[in-house]
């Protein structure tokens, strides 16, 4: 299956503070593009010579917002009414739906998806999106109207109190929609680049997206460590399976290490590597750093010291820095370290404190 990305149209309107929109587009208003028979015909000739086709739109727009003065999804459902082997998904926030709810008995083959935050995130920083319930109508009726939709819960944002939202919100998606009726469900964390980053701060320094830790990465783009998001994804698909596990969750924009972590799966590139080192061997070396550093310290500044402690150690494991947030994981859970929002600071207990002179007399 081939996938496509349509742009029909570019930049959005509904001024998401997390958005690359933001800083990529230079128009600073929605552009429509009017060369529609030939957008048409484009998909037309791949819907004619490619084995189901997958186009997605919204990448670069919001797929309805302007949909009731483009009636652009009453183009698309004529024409994909033709060709059952391909496949258009809407990507959207939007209520506006007329068009689509015009159309009787739609092909099956037409997914409009939605992208759902916990109201506190649509109402601080998707200004001038519809609210979560808003959306969430607008998914039901389309159901009822006989589509399949899909849920895109991307980006997912840490903050004091997002397992309590997030939570609360799966639970009323799920309550509210016909899960038979649901074709996918996308996780993602907000992964911001620098130049986004930038603009962020400028518009408001206490910004949920800043108030975390993110750190940069290799694609140019700011993230939550790897353990972090692999903790949002299994509590939020621990949430969702409790409601129905029969649905099909995958994940957005992640690596394929994350992916066998979050869902359990072997690393093909592990059975040639050597055994991983035993978190227990990063104690001592977390709880001495933690300690050097006045007691509490960011991740970020404690690694480099539990790098120099441990250097021959794990000269020939690359992948050391993913066991030692495992090993502060465990440290955590065990009541050695504690933390306050965000979760990237780490502080030791007195319990901590013990245990790692215990270690040492070992």
């Amino acid at each position: 299956m081939g996938e496509y990305y349509l742009f029909h149209e570019m930049d959005c309107m509904y001024d998401c503070e997390y958005c690359y929109l933001q800083y990529y587009f230079q128009t600073k208003v929605p552009v429509i593009f009017i060369n529609r028979d030939e957008i048409l015909m484009k998909i037309e000739g791949i819907l004619k010579t490619h084995p189901h086709p997958y186009f997605h739109v919204g990448e670069v727009c919001d797929a309805l917002a302007f949909d009731d003065l483009t009636e652009f999804s009453l183009d698309i459902a004529r024409l994909f009414s033709k060709y059952k082997d391909g496949f258009i998904e809407f990507r959207t926030k939007s209520t506006n739906i007329g068009n689509l709810l015009s159309i009787k008995n739609p092909p099956k083959n037409i997914i409009p998806s939605w992208t759902f935050s916990p109201e506190r995130i649509a109402r601080s920083i998707e200004h001038k999106a519809p609210s979560f319930r808003e959306r969430l109508m607008a998914a039901k009726r389309c159901q009822e109207a006989g589509y399949t939709i899909g849920v895109r819960l991307d980006p997912m944002i840490i903050y004091d109190g997002w397992e309590k939202d997030y939570r609360e919100m799966a639970d009323e998606i799920f309550s509210v929609l016909n899960s038979r009726k649901i074709d996918y469900v996308s996780l993602g964390t907000v992964k911001p680049h620098k130049l986004l980053i930038d603009v962020i701060r400028k518009r408001s320094s206490e910004s949920p997206i800043l108030l975390g830790e993110l750190v940069p990465s290799n694609d140019g783009k700011y993230k939550y460590l790897k353990f972090q998001r692999v903790d949002v994804y299994r509590k939020m698909i621990s949430w969702i399976k409790d409601l129905d596990n029969r649905l099909e969750i995958k994940l957005s924009m992640e690596s394929e290490e994350v992916h066998s972590l979050v869902f359990n799966r072997d690393l093909k590139e592990e059975s040639k590597m050597q055994p991983p080192i035993p978190l227990k061997n990063f104690y001592v070396p977390i709880l001495e750093s933690v300690i050097e550093l006045g007691g509490k310290a960011k991740v970020e500044d404690i690694l480099p010291r539990v790098e120099e402690k441990m250097k021959n150690i794990i000269a020939n494991y690359p992948k050391w820095k993913d066991r030692a947030e495992w090993a502060g994981m465990d440290l955590m859970r065990s009541g050695y370290l504690s933390y306050t929002y965000p979760v990237t600071v780490w502080e030791i207990t007195e319990s901590g404190k013990k245990f790692c002179e215990e270690l040492k007399k070992k």
